[in-house]
């Protein structure tokens, strides 16, 4: 049976009667929805890899013409990391608020 936790939690028997007394242990199924890692946590390991792997190859070519300006060769890369920073954190917004939204 496939569904979301509403449709899951709908399917599972209740108990009608019988108010369950403070001091009896009960044993149950606990339902709990959670976010999961993966469809955030691959987006942002690729474009980490693939900014760090550009950044590698454009300081050696930027300070083979450049030699003395370090600064102006990493200046790509944090506008790079604040584009992709706030991207990934849009994309984590709306993973969740998906998520939240569909139950």
């Amino acid at each position: 049976m496939c569904g979301n936790s509403g449709t899951l939690n709908g399917a599972l028997p209740v108990r009608l009667c019988e108010a369950i007394d403070s001091r009896v242990t009960a044993w149950g199924i606990h339902i709990v929805q959670r976010q999961s890692i993966i469809p955030i946590f691959i987006p942002v390991f690729v474009v980490a890899v693939l900014t760090v792997g550009s950044t590698l190859c454009f300081i050696p070519s930027w300070l083979n013409d450049h030699p003395s300006d370090l600064q102006g060769a990493t200046v790509p890369v944090v506008v790079a990391f604040t584009v992709v920073g706030l991207l990934l954190q849009l994309l984590v917004s709306l993973l969740v608020f998906r998520i939240t939204i569909r139950d």
